[in-house]
């Protein structure tokens, strides 16, 4: 009966000695402080997404034998032993249990993640909240064992999806162990996790969702991709999108962390990241197809490069397309939204360059301001501008 999880057949405590009445259970809740595990549920005929097998010869489960409630996570000698020794400490489950969430690559710990209740969602913020600073550690013992490395990144990544403060929490946790292990030969492991799972796309949702998430998930893929951020951006990212408008709005946010930093705002000059979207964005401006959610993604993102990159390294260079997409937007077709962005745009520019006392770029942005209010047919955009 033990092996059944935490109730028995007919409603008993099995592991903690107290009788409650049988009452129905949804997998993933919470009951009396702990994460519920359902082992015996056939309720979900369909999992939220299929996760590849691994090898017999590599499955991790085969190293979580010395699971104990009395043997503290510190004293992992495996990630996979680290992770089922915590998951017992911080979701108070037992090791079969633990063993179960962390069986078919986590299979039930995705459906945990992805559940709504507050409470369990409290339980699993607190277990990878336990593991934020010990990303180094799963990192040396990955070194020791790299045939676990798919799979531990694959559990973490489940954490990416959650709704709560645990997406955080995961994307914390990875960037610590993605960090340790950029100078590595696993660096190329984290890659292929990186772009061949859903984790970036996952990242991408966070991101929006989650601002304070957004140093560490650019950190996961700047150790990952470091050397190769324009596929990053330009390629990867866009599968993750379901539209232009979306793509731009998530390249907007990694390009702004990207920014933040001198070495890492370097390295996407040189690798041609910043010219390559403020061309596409401009282009996204001047294309009549563009939508009217497009054209404000493009206005926003086009601003945020030329102030943070270009303004920086050659005050001159590309304003006058910026200015001309702008006031072309300030007349858009697509409604007001687009015009009232575009005049946003253009009011940020004049500010800036005022601030930084621009004689040369001030004057062309106020004339392009001026004009374009002159030109601009609706009254409320006017009274915006």
């Amino acid at each position: 009966r033990g092996e059944r999880g935490e109730r028995g057949e007919r409603g008993e405590r099995t592991d903690r000695g107290g009788i409650s009445e049988p009452e129905p259970t949804v997998p993933g809740s919470i009951e009396e402080g702990q994460l519920e595990v359902d082992l015996q549920s056939n309720r979900y005929h369909r999992l939220p997404e299929e996760v590849p097998a691994v090898p017999r010869e590599r499955r991790p489960l085969d190293s979580l034998g010395s699971l104990s409630a009395d043997r503290d996570f510190t004293m992992a000698t495996s990630a996979p032993e680290l992770l089922g020794l915590s998951m017992i400490q911080q979701l108070r489950v037992n090791p079969a249990q633990a063993q179960e969430l962390l069986a078919d690559n986590g299979r039930r710990l995705l459906r945990a993640f992805l559940d709504v209740n507050e409470r369990n969602a409290a339980h699993l913020s607190r277990w990878l909240g336990s593991l934020t600073h010990y990303g180094g550690a799963i990192a040396e013992l990955l070194l020791l064992r790299p045939e676990h490395i798919e799979f531990t990144l694959t559990i973490l990544g489940h954490g990416l999806q959650s709704v709560s403060d645990a997406g955080e929490f995961a994307c914390s946790i990875l960037a610590g162990v993605c960090s340790a292990l950029a100078g590595t030969p696993l660096k190329k492991d984290c890659t292929e996790w990186l772009v061949n799972s859903s984790a970036l796309g996952d990242m991408m949702v966070l991101m929006a969702q989650r601002p304070a998430a957004n140093a560490s998930a650019v950190s996961v893929m700047v150790s990952c991709c470091g050397e190769s951020l324009l596929v990053l951006t330009a390629q990867y990212l866009k599968q993750t999108a379901r539209g232009e408008q979306e793509y731009l709005a998530a390249v907007h946010n990694v390009i702004r962390a990207l920014l933040s930093s001198r070495e890492t705002a370097e390295a996407c000059h040189e690798q041609g990241v910043i010219s390559h979207f403020l061309t596409r964005s401009l282009q996204r401006l001047g294309d009549e197809r563009s939508t009217a959610g497009t054209l404000q993604a493009a206005a926003l993102l086009a601003t945020e490069l030329w102030l943070e990159g270009f303004n920086k390294t050659s005050p001159q260079e590309g304003l006058g397309d910026l200015l001309a997409a702008l006031k072309k937007a300030t007349q858009s077709r697509q409604g007001k939204s687009p015009q009232l962005v575009a005049f946003s745009c253009l009011a940020r520019l004049l500010s800036r360059l005022c601030d930084n006392q621009d004689p040369d770029g001030t004057p062309a942005v106020y004339r392009t301001l001026v004009y374009a209010l002159v030109e601009c047919e609706s009254q409320s955009a006017r009274e915006f501008g």
